[in-house]
């Protein structure tokens, strides 16, 4: 299976062509929020090096949050629009499980975190055990200060979230800085997430297939509260 992923939840947007056993193209830029322009160029650049087209792609994986609300939108959109024309099958995971599989193949438990702005993150925790992926804490939203207390045992952290608010974990000695290199999730490590669960889940169906917001939008909130006075 010839996979296509696509992220675009955070800052850095990023596309792979994988199969199980190997990775084909990867484009990986972190420069803004500019995924709307940038996102097809990038897909056609990396299909055109490798001497593909979207038919030649089997499936599509993309990042469905938590992130940045326009970031998912534009990555969603993308994914459904290539995907729609030859029905290609869609499977979405958490930019934080994405962002876990940097860390595939050694012990420690992993917590990715985002930035939820006003002092909080969104996180999951994860660990690699005997070759299977587990899901410790489900993607969540939390005061850092209260993720940053969660973390009781050696654990690496990583995402932007980790690195916005450096100064509150590293009063923590159990937790463990990823390097700059794997910090971020990337559209490799979505594919290496994505086989693992169509080999375990099989892929959903197409209209069950949603973003994962955690809360709602500020604009949202925003309008919530106008219409509450």
């Amino acid at each position: 299976m010839v996979l296509l992923a696509i992220d675009t939840c955070l800052s850095s947007a990023s596309v792979a062509i994988a199969s199980e056993e190997k990775l084909f193209g990867l484009y990986y830029i972190d420069n803004k929020l500019t995924h709307s322009t940038k996102l097809i160029p990038m897909i056609e650049n990396v299909l055109s090096e490798l001497d593909l087209s979207v038919k030649d792609i089997d499936a599509i994986a993309c990042t469905n949050g938590p992130g940045s609300f326009t970031g998912i939108r534009i990555g969603m959109a993308t994914t459904k629009g290539l995907s729609f024309p030859d029905s290609k099958p869609i499977m979405p995971v958490s930019s934080l499980e994405a962002a876990a599989y940097n860390f595939l193949c050694q012990p420690l438990p992993v917590c990715a975190m985002t930035d939820a702005r006003n002092s909080q993150v969104f996180y999951g925790k994860y660990k690699f055990s005997e070759k299977v992926f587990e899901i410790i804490s489900p993607p969540t939203v939390a005061e850092i200060s209260e993720v940053s207390d969660s973390i009781s045992t050696p654990t690496i952290v990583l995402g932007d979230g980790c690195v916005k608010y450096k100064e509150v974990l590293k009063q923590n000695p159990n937790i463990i800085f990823a390097p700059p290199h794997l910090n971020m999730p990337t559209a490799a490590s979505l594919a290496a997430a994505a086989f693992n669960k169509i080999n375990l889940e099989g892929f959903p169906p197409v209209e069950t297939i949603d973003a994962l917001y955690i809360r709602k939008s500020s604009a949202e909130q925003e309008k919530e509260r106008k219409n509450n006075k």
